[in-house]
């Protein structure tokens, strides 16, 4: 599914392939820190994680399923960034700074052990899509409500608390694809 989207809008590949694109050097310290951050086995973020490039640029990445337990927070350098693919890993936590992601349009979370959002999330003007389906999240901070290109936010299989619902039920009737 996940790459269905990203081959859409870039070129994927593997991301240690000798073929492969360059990229920037902070991008590539981005991802070999990635890289480091798979404890149980790094080699499947070489045979699974992929990356999509424009100009030299890491605008998608992929490392989902390859057993992460956090987010290196080099990933939230990456300034070209549109689509962030974390699925089905055991993040407990996002990094602080991820609302420095200012190109941001697509967080895909879900089946992770996340419990809290920063509040900085709200920074992320540009996010279209966030997908926290089957996480542990009580509480959404209230500066979510400042996504104005939100689209579509998923939080099923979580157990929110009424306020939470309530900030959820009011971003649905301005028109945001709201699923909890």
């Amino acid at each position: 599914m996940a790459s269905e989207t990203l081959e859409n809008k870039t070129k994927l590949v593997n991301l240690y392939d000798p073929n492969g694109p360059k990229v920037q050097i902070e991008d590539h310290r981005a991802i070999y820190e990635l890289y480091g951050s798979v404890k149980e086995n790094p080699k499947k973020f070489y045979w699974q994680g992929k990356i999509g490039t424009e100009n030299n640029r890491i605008v998608c990445l992929d490392a989902s399923e390859i057993g992460l337990t956090y987010i290196p927070k080099g990933i939230c350098n990456l300034k070209n960034l549109k689509e962030l693919w974390l699925y089905e890993n055991q993040i407990k936590t996002l990094p602080k700074n991820i609302g420095n992601l200012d190109n941001l349009e697509e967080l895909y979370l879900w089946g992770n052990q996340i419990k809290t959002l920063p509040k900085n999330i709200g920074n992320l003007k540009k996010l279209r899509t966030l997908n926290l389906n089957d996480n542990q999240i009580k509480t959404i901070p209230e500066n979510i409500r400042n996504l104005k290109n939100l689209k579509g936010l998923y939080l099923l299989a979580n157990p929110l608390d009424e306020k939470s619902k309530e900030i959820l039920e009011e971003l649905n009737s301005k028109g945001v694809s709201v699923g909890y």
